[in-house]
C-alpha cells in the first residue's frame, strides 16, 4: 500500500475548509484542472489565501525572506464603524465593547498557528482602510492552517456585524401574521 504524502493531506484540509465555507469555486478557478500534486502544495496554499476576503495582496521581501499578506474586505470597515457607533450611543470606551472584545479574541485565536516565524497586525481605524496584515517568515511551515483561520475570521466578522446591527436597531423586523396579504388571510379562514 502506497502512503500518501503529507502535503496531499494538507491540501485536502485546505480544500475541505473552503468547501465548508462555500468558497471552493474560487479555488477551482485558481487551480484550473491541475491534478493535486504534493509539489504544488505551496502554490495551492498561497493561492487559496486570496480566496477568503474581497481583496488580498502578497509581497515578498527577498532580503528578509519574509512574505507579507494584506487582507482587505468591506466587512472590516463596516464592523469597526458599527463598533464606533455602538460605543458612541452607549458612552462606552472601545475596551468595554463586548463585540470588539469578542472579535479580538477570535482574531487572536484564528491567527495562532502551530509554528513560529510569523506575526500579524490588525488595523481597525474605520476612517482609514481596515486590514489584516500577516507576516510569514521563511521557516513558517503551517500554511495549511492559515486558510481555515482566515475563514473563521470572515465568519466571525459577518456574525458580529449582524449582532451589532441588531443591538443598534438597524435590522428589519420580520412580517407579523397581521401583515399577511388578503389572499393568505382567506386561505387561513377556509382552512379553519
Amino acid at each position: 500500500m502506497e502512503e500518501l504524502n503529507e502535503y496531499l493531506w494538507e491540501t485536502l484540509y485546505i480544500v475541505k475548509a473552503l468547501y465548508d465555507h462555500d468558497k471552493s469555486r474560487k479555488l477551482m478557478d485558481a487551480i484550473k484542472s491541475d491534478p493535486l500534486d504534493p509539489d504544488d502544495f505551496y502554490r495551492i496554499a498561497t493561492e487559496t489565501m486570496g480566496c477568503v476576503f474581497a481583496d488580498t495582496r502578497e509581497y515578498y521581501n527577498e532580503d528578509k525572506e519574509l512574505e507579507t499578506w494584506v487582507f482587505f474586505d468591506p466587512m472590516f470597515q463596516e464592523f469597526y464603524s458599527l463598533c464606533e457607533r455602538y460605543e458612541r450611543e452607549r458612552s462606552l470606551p472601545p475596551e468595554k465593547n463586548q463585540y470588539r472584545l469578542e472579535m479580538q479574541r477570535t482574531l487572536q485565536y484564528s491567527l495562532t498557528f502551530g509554528n513560529y516565524d510569523y506575526g500579524y497586525q490588525i488595523y481597525e481605524d474605520p476612517n482609514k482602510k481596515c486590514r489584516i496584515v500577516l507576516l510569514l517568515g521563511c521557516e513558517f511551515m503551517c500554511h495549511y492552517e492559515v486558510v481555515p483561520g482566515l475563514l473563521d475570521i470572515a465568519e466571525a466578522y459577518q456574525m458580529q456585524i449582524g449582532r451589532l446591527k441588531e443591538a443598534l436597531g438597524l435590522c428589519e423586523k420580520p412580517n407579523s401574521g397581521e401583515q399577511r396579504d388578503g389572499r393568505e388571510r382567506e386561505e387561513w379562514k377556509e382552512a379553519a
